[in-house]
């Protein structure tokens, strides 16, 4: 196994394994050759169990045969389909579909959107842990922050898999490479991308992607027309609120904590920790969870390829946890006297704030867009568009009182791609927080003016609004 993957172990059941001869079936993986024989694991419809064949036994293949302690005998192939249906239908038997959503703000919606977006949850769901129960061949990519971090924790708790930590937003061509490098010869690929990829930047890695394995994306965030009109054409399975018209406080970490309560393997710590992350107010929060998602994204900026399982331990081990809480809250408070200091453009009753990143260090923590975000939470008194700026990039953030009176960053993003549109790189996010990438011959001030005309327009109409309504 490629050091760059981190492995999920098989949970190898060796429990019931007597001389009592009993016939069990399944699909066959990891085959090597013994002294005496082969050494296999056999992936049956309730557990993996590691067995001994004095016969060889192909890679993949759906085999019945008679146990006796950890020796396979009498083996024969039998269709594929025919135990995928079977296990299907186990599997179907065993999971308890939940009828609403655990978050009591989804239910209040009481809309037929939401409802099919949680029937879409279950089946997806459903899909994954089947093709785990088969053994395939899975890697899971997710986004190196605490949303990202927190789901791939939940899917870890009920699925075999290699996970890979994502720091990019985007699904790189060099990241699509590797993939079908590690997957090619694999049996049964399947990819899973958690809290990333749903933007144009990551169509041609998707193709790649789909030309080979069963790729499922798993995403909270808004999406364009283009990459709307690429999922609609290709074998793509995805997963995101904004396609039932929901918004983006329903993290991705919140969908995986969904799908994991199919299973009874829903553990609240992370779909909490997930919302206080991307500051969702899906559920009510409190400081704890948000001190741990701090912790999640300190760890990430610095070490993005840490294994899961030391997030959790951190977790669970109270001294280093504080020391690293400790760290964190001293480097964000290092900014609080600049950021305080700062003096907004009043545009009608927005106030815009401006910060130059340019001299940010961008090896240390925090970094731009928590810097923002910071700068969001200290000056929310008004409505507030805040945005961290370098040469070539731009990082949007929204107050609630701006985004009540018509300000959406994702909506501004959108105007400035169709005003300069070969010169902007990328953009997009949510739509209280996004950013921009510029090429390199582009100046920066010329898109801020623009962003203060188009807040001039807000307040126009906001003015108009006021009038009628007094009318």
């Amino acid at each position: 196994m490629e050091k760059y993957y981190e492995s999920n172990e098989t949970n190898i059941n060796r429990e019931n394994m007597n001389d009592v001869e009993r016939t069990v079936k399944g699909v066959v993986r990891f085959v090597r050759k013994t002294r005496d024989g082969y050494s296999f694991t056999l992936f049956t419809k309730s557990t993996p169990l590691k067995l001994y064949s004095r016969f060889y036994v192909e890679e993949g293949k759906a085999i019945l045969g008679k146990l006796r302690g950890e020796v396979l005998e009498d083996l024969k192939e039998i269709g594929f389909e025919e135990l995928r249906n079977e296990f299907k239908e186990h599997l179907e038997s065993t999971i308890v579909k939940p009828t609403s959503f655990y978050a009591n703000s989804l239910n209040s919606l009481n809309s037929s959107q939401a409802l099919s977006f949680l029937n879409q949850i279950i089946e997806i769901g459903k899909e994954l842990m089947l093709f785990s129960k088969l053994g395939f061949d899975i890697v899971v990519r997710y986004n190196a922050d605490a949303d990202g971090i927190s789901s791939a924790i939940q899917l870890k708790e009920f699925m075999k898999a290699n996970f890979i930590s994502n720091p990019s937003p985007f699904y790189l061509k060099r990241d699509a490479l590797n993939d079908l490098t590690f997957s090619l010869h694999k049996f049964n690929p399947v990819l899973i991308l958690l809290d990333f990829s749903s933007n144009k930047e990551s169509i041609e890695s998707l193709e790649i992607a789909s030309s080979y394995a069963r790729v499922f994306i798993i995403d909270h965030h808004p999406f364009d027309e283009s990459f709307s009109e690429f999922i609609e054409k290709k074998p793509i399975n995805f997963l995101n609120p904004h396609s039932f018209s929901l918004g983006s406080e329903i993290t991705t970490g919140y969908i995986c904590f969904e799908i994991a309560r199919l299973f009874g393997k829903e553990r609240e710590k992370w779909m909490r920790i997930s919302l206080a992350g991307d500051k969702s107010n899906l559920i009510n929060i409190n400081e704890k969870d948000k001190e741990d998602a701090l912790v999640f994204d300190y760890l990430a900026f610095y070490s993005p390829n840490t294994p899961l399982n030391f997030f959790k331990e951190v977790l669970e081990k109270e001294d280093i946890k504080e020391t690293f809480l400790i760290q964190a809250k001293e480097k964000i408070e290092s900014f609080y006297s600049k950021l305080s200091s700062l003096i907004p453009v009043k545009i009608g009753d927005i106030e815009l704030y401006l910060i130059d990143l340019s001299s940010l260090n961008k090896f240390d923590f925090p970094n731009a867009s928590k810097v923002v975000t910071l700068l969001k939470e200290l000056k929310s008194n008004s409505p507030g568009v805040f945005i961290g700026y370098t040469e070539s990039s731009l990082i949007f953030r929204v107050n609630d009182k701006a985004f009540e009176i018509g300000v959406d960053a994702n909506s501004l993003i959108k105007a400035l791609k169709e005003k300069f549109k070969e010169k902007i790189i990328s953009g997009g996010g949510h739509k209280k927080a996004s950013s921009l990438k510029l090429s390199k011959d582009f100046s920066t001030k010329l898109v801020i003016e623009e962003i203060k005309e188009m807040l001039k327009e807000v307040g126009v109409k906001e003015k108009q609004l006021k009038k009628n309504e007094k009318n």
